[in-house]
């Protein structure tokens, strides 16, 4: 893969795939293998070529409507502008962090506005997020899903389809969300391209951000 070799590689094989999966031929997971399903216990891909790569890291290049792709053991630093930012992942142990690259984030912003801190009952918290490029959407906390849709007049929850829709004609209102990750100095941002997920019919737009309240993860996809 990308030039990368691994012998003997486990592979776990599906006895039923879901529709929603599209032409995919499968998943490659670069978690850790703490979260390897497959039976017997075996590493990940990315654990098992860890030791012959140049660096221990792999690059991710994802943007809209362009040729994606990844990186193993070397960063491509014409695939970036401005310089790289490093953030420590969660210590994986089986309560917090079972596997995932899952970091701390403690506040946000909507485009050019305030810096709002994540809250819970006794006032400011980090939230855990997980970055992973096998999710679609964003899923966050809702007091910022609900405080970024208050910002398009007309948008609801939609208990159909399970998703926060906005009218399309709110889209020139939609603006660009940004994490902070680790630390209040590093920030991820979202742009328009993005979050601009898609439409319902032709009034009604969907976007990438979306509640993780249903399931209680917070996750940043391939958005």
């Amino acid at each position: 893969m990308g030039g990368i070799t691994f012998k003997n590689q486990v592979v776990e094989l599906a006895h039923y795939v879901n529709g929603n999966f599209g032409t995919a031929s499968g998943l490659l997971g670069l978690g850790f293998s703490t979260l390897n399903a497959a039976q017997p216990a075996a590493k990940t891909f990315f654990d098992n070529v860890i030791p012959t790569l140049q660096q221990p890291l792999f690059g991710v290049n994802f943007k809209p409507n362009t040729a994606n792709s990844y990186d193993f053991g070397f960063i491509d630093q014409t695939k970036y502008p401005g310089s790289l930012s490093w953030v420590s992942i969660l210590p994986i142990d089986y309560k917090t962090n079972p596997g995932w690259w899952m970091f701390t984030s403690s506040t946000f912003k909507f485009g050019n506005g305030g810096i709002n801190t994540f809250n819970g009952a006794n006032g400011p918290i980090s939230v855990p997020v997980i970055a992973d490029t096998g999710t679609t959407l964003m899923y966050m906390p809702d007091q910022m899903v609900q405080a970024y849709y208050s910002t398009l007049p007309g948008s609801r929850y939609d208990q159909q389809d399970g998703l926060w829709v906005y009218p399309c004609n709110q889209n020139p209102n939609v603006q660009p969300i940004s994490i902070s990750a680790g630390n209040a100095n590093t920030w991820i941002t979202f742009t328009l391209d993005a979050l601009k997920f898609g439409s319902i019919n032709s009034t009604t737009c969907v976007l990438a951000l979306q509640s993780s309240n249903a399931f209680g993860i917070n996750i940043i996809g391939d958005t």
